[in-house]
């Protein structure tokens, strides 16, 4: 019989402990704490400069000193009606940019800042004028 005051003793013990600790809830599981998503962009650079040098244009810009996480800069070129080009297409630590196929006429430069999270700023823009440009035009008769 002491066996038997052994076992119902232990299954005691086993009720009493599940009724003060509880057992488990599977219809409330332990979610696990979630980050932020960064979704806020870089700021726009600024202080955008251009100049003509020869055949080439240099665009250069400040270097964005609030955005702890920039990965860089794109830049971007469009020319009148054409499509946009994309000049530096990798984020890139830079604050300025040399393009050596200067289009004649207008020349349109955006620079976006881009952070960590990929988020892209609105794009800051620079015009350069080349007057100097070789045309291809031909006259037939």
């Amino acid at each position: 019989m002491t066996r038997s005051k052994k076992i119902a003793t232990l299954g005691l013990i086993a009720l009493v402990s599940i009724a003060f600790m509880g057992c488990s809830d599977d219809s409330n599981p332990v979610v696990a704490p979630t980050t932020a998503v960064d979704t806020a962009p870089p700021a726009v650079p600024w202080d955008l400069e251009a100049a003509l040098n020869g055949d080439s244009a240099v665009v250069t810009w400040a270097m964005n000193t609030s955005d702890s996480d920039l990965a860089g800069f794109l830049v971007q070129k469009a020319h009148y009606d054409d499509a946009i080009v994309t000049l530096v297409g990798t984020p890139a630590l830079v604050t300025s940019f040399v393009d050596n196929n200067v289009l004649p006429g207008i020349n349109e430069y955006r620079v976006l800042a881009v952070d960590e999270s990929g988020n892209e700023s609105a794009y800051a823009t620079i015009q350069v004028a080349n007057s100097t440009g070789k045309t291809d035009l031909r006259f037939e008769e």
